[in-house]
């Protein structure tokens, strides 16, 4: 059996604030399905959650814009 790797998921989705919830606490759900268990997660992870307009790097935004766009 191989050592787990760390992997990077990149996802990019146009929401209202309430869709990047619900969608942002699935994500959680299925990475840790129970919220409440004692201790820490038995499967590491983080998550990080940003606007696209708040992004830094105009062109990294408007790569994040087209994969949308594209779709």
């Amino acid at each position: 059996m191989t050592d787990p790797d760390v992997w990077k998921i990149t996802v990019v989705l146009r929401a209202t604030d309430a869709e990047q919830e619900q969608a942002t606490e699935a994500i959680a759900r299925a990475l840790c399905p129970d919220q409440f268990h004692a201790g820490p997660c038995p499967t590491p992870w983080a998550m990080i959650t940003s606007r696209v307009s708040d992004c830094d790097d105009q062109d990294e935004a408007e790569n994040l814009r087209a994969l949308i766009d594209d779709v």
